[in-house]
């Protein structure tokens, strides 16, 4: 059973908002090399914000699932100091995703493309409801 699948059970009618592969350059990493200050990886980045809806529930901008903030969040970890887990920046990216009332579940990828010479990347996906936020605000 997919993600999706399992939220939504396939009975209900959904939207996803996503952002795909954003790639920037950070300071991420638990290693002696990562950590050097002068060192910069990229990461690939996605996200996907997920609600009920039937056709057409977005009547205007205000209606849609804001991605445009999650890309600017994405973007400003170019020049933020180093952090070592990908697992913070991922928990970082959830919370903001829900920051918009409208998102009742987001799915956030990070990927390092760069970190092994045989392999596409490595990485990690969480998934996560609203109503599993740790500090959730019904």
């Amino acid at each position: 059973m997919s993600e999706r699948e399992g939220w939504f059970q396939g009975g209900r009618s959904f939207h996803i908002t996503r952002l795909c592969e954003i790639q920037v350059r950070a300071k991420i990493g638990a290693t002696d090399y990562e950590r050097h200050p002068d060192h910069f990886q990229r990461l690939r980045v996605s996200v996907e914000l997920y609600r009920h809806g039937g056709p057409n529930p977005a009547r205007s901008l205000d209606d849609c699932m804001d991605y445009d903030r999650l890309y600017r969040h994405i973007v400003s970890w170019e020049s933020r100091p180093h952090t070592d887990l990908l697992e913070a920046l991922a928990e970082e990216l959830v919370a903001a995703s829900f920051e918009d009332a409208t998102v009742e579940a987001c799915r956030v990828e990070l990927a390092k493309p760069d970190i092994y010479h045989n392999a596409v990347s490595a990485g990690i996906v969480v998934y996560r409801r609203r109503d599993d936020q740790p500090d959730r605000k019904s």
